[in-house]
Parts: structure tokens; C-alpha cells; sequence
């Protein structure tokens, strides 16, 4: 998959080109892009997304956050087989552009021969742009889809976000359409685990409002799968109350410190407790790692 800023091309063919805000590709999302795909391959053209590289709602005000990085979507998007995306990492003048003002900027760079959107899709200054504005600019061959729903209710990332916060994996799994799995570079932490005989990988939380507690995890890494249990929060009985996630990978050793592995979370287990001493937490996580054998 080729990645371009579109801030340096011009004239670039984009083929069929999905839009969306794409922050977590969801289920909705994927219908999108995948529409894209589809009607590119049948007319012989290239497919394409394009995609805000950054978190662009403090910029227009609004205080959310993402769910996944930059190079984690462009994973997920490039796992839908799209030849192409096309970002740009927006500042407040190019959020303030009119809806006609963004298809210039477009037309500019991009030669489009049609495009893929939900019916809810918006674009240009306060959202002004709306589809029938893409229909007339590149609407030759395009479709629009229907709001993706689930239970009766718009699959958003906004409801991923919250099957998160609550720790309802199951639900955050069906609302994305696979797994929910972090792709991270593993990190320094203060090796409490090691001492107690359970030597761990660890990540920063970043702006990830995940529940915090134990969870039941496995690891990929070096083309193997790994169980794990993994902790996201605070470490009390240690007296330290930063955030992050840390990840004990059974039957595994071996240094991984600055290494690329993927986290995938399979179910909320239990709270974080502060416990009496490092005695009390060692027989914990024994209780933790026998279970999680036993899950699968």
C-alpha cells in the first residue's frame, strides 16, 4: 500500500477514493473502504482512502481523543487490500475551508474518478459539505451507503470508545469487526514484575481510555502467539498511581524492549486491588496466570 502526504503530490490518480473520518475503522468504516476496493477493481482503477493523520477535534474545539495511532489505522486499512492513502495532518486553516474550497484542494492534488461515503459524511467548515456535494464533483462512479447499525444503533467509534471504557470487549470486537489489538512499540518500566518473578513488557496508555483492571491478552509476536495477562492502570501495592500497560507474556522469555509486538485484548478479568504486600500480589497473579490457561 502506498502512503502519500498530500501536501506533496499533484496530479496523483486516486482512483476511487473512500472518505470518512476513519479514527478507529469500525465496522462502518470497513464498509466504506471496502465499497471503495470493490468498485475500483470492477472498473479498473486504483483504490484509495483519505485519511487526518492527526487528532484533529482539539483543533476545531471538541475534547475527544483517538483510539488507535496513525500507523495502526494505516494497518487496519492496508489489512482491506486499498492501493493507496492519501493524509494530510490539518491545521485550522485547512479545517476552515469551505466545502468548495476543500474539493479544490482536492482536485488539486488528486485526479479522483469517483468515491465511496456513508450518507452521514461531512466535510469543510462545520461540516457544510455533504455527499450530494461529492456526487457533483466526482460522481461518476460512486457510491453512498447507508448509516451501519447495530442493535438499532449507529455503529461509531464514539460506542467503541464506550464498550472500552467499560472493559465490554465482546461488544468493542463486534462494533470494529475484529479483534481489539494494540500495535505497539514495547517500552521501559520499572521491572517490579521481574523481581517478583513475573518479567514484563510495557506500554504507554497514550490517550487510550481503556478500563482499567486485568485483562486476559495474547501476544504476537516473531509469527508466534503468546497467552498473557495484562494490566492497564496503576501499580497501588507499589505506591504508583501512573498509568500505563503492562503485559506478562506466559511462556516466553526473552528481551523485547524497543520491539514491535501485537496486543490483543480477549476479556475483561478483574479490578486492580492494592494488596497487603508483594507476597499477597505474587499469589494474585499465580490465581491470574492459572486462570488465563485455563481460559483457552
Amino acid at each position: 500500500m502506498n502512503v502519500f502526504d498530500l501536501e506533496n503530490v499533484k496530479d496523483q490518480n486516486a482512483g476511487i477514493i473512500a472518505f470518512g473520518f476513519f479514527d478507529c475503522i469500525h465496522l462502518g468504516h470497513r464498509q466504506v473502504i471496502q465499497k471503495a476496493v470493490s468498485l475500483a477493481k470492477q472498473h479498473g482503477e486504483p483504490s484509495s482512502v483519505f485519511l487526518f493523520k492527526n487528532n484533529i477535534f482539539p483543533l476545531i474545539g471538541i475534547e475527544k481523543h483517538p483510539i488507535f495511532t496513525f500507523e495502526e489505522r494505516l494497518r487496519f486499512i492496508e489489512e482491506l487490500q486499498v492501493d493507496n492513502v492519501f493524509y494530510i495532518d490539518a491545521d485550522k486553516s485547512f479545517l476552515s475551508l469551505s466545502p468548495q474550497g476543500f474539493l479544490d484542494y482536492l482536485k488539486g492534488r488528486l485526479v479522483i474518478k469517483g468515491f465511496t461515503c456513508g450518507e452521514d459524511f461531512s466535510f469543510g467548515q462545520n461540516g457544510q459539505g455533504k455527499p450530494a456535494d461529492l456526487l457533483r464533483a466526482f460522481g461518476n462512479t460512486s457510491a453512498i451507503l447507508d448509516l451501519c447499525m447495530s442493535n438499532r444503533e449507529k455503529v461509531s467509534s464514539e460506542r467503541v470508545k464506550r464498550a472500552l471504557s467499560e472493559g465490554d470487549i465482546a461488544c468493542a470486537e463486534k462494533l470494529l469487526g475484529r479483534h481489539f489489538t494494540l500495535h505497539r512499540t514495547v517500552a521501559m518500566g520499572r521491572k517490579d514484575g521481574a523481581k517478583m518473578g513475573f518479567p514484563t513488557i510495557n506500554f504507554s496508555m497514550d490517550m487510550l481510555r481503556l478500563k482499567k483492571g486485568v485483562y486476559f491478552t495474547e501476544v504476537q509476536l516473531e509469527g508466534k502467539t503468546f497467552r498473557s495477562i495484562t494490566n492497564v492502570g496503576e501499580h497501588p501495592t507499589f505506591g504508583d498511581y501512573s498509568c500505563n500497560i503492562e503485559t506478562y507474556v506466559l511462556d516466553f522469555a526473552g528481551d523485547l524492549y524497543g520491539k514491535e509486538v501485537a496486543l490483543t485484548f480477549l476479556k475483561y478479568h478483574r479490578e486492580i486491588r492494592t494488596f497487603a504486600g508483594v507476597d499477597a500480589l505474587v499469589a494474585q497473579i499465580s490465581q491470574d496466570v492459572n486462570a488465563r490457561r485455563d481460559y483457552d
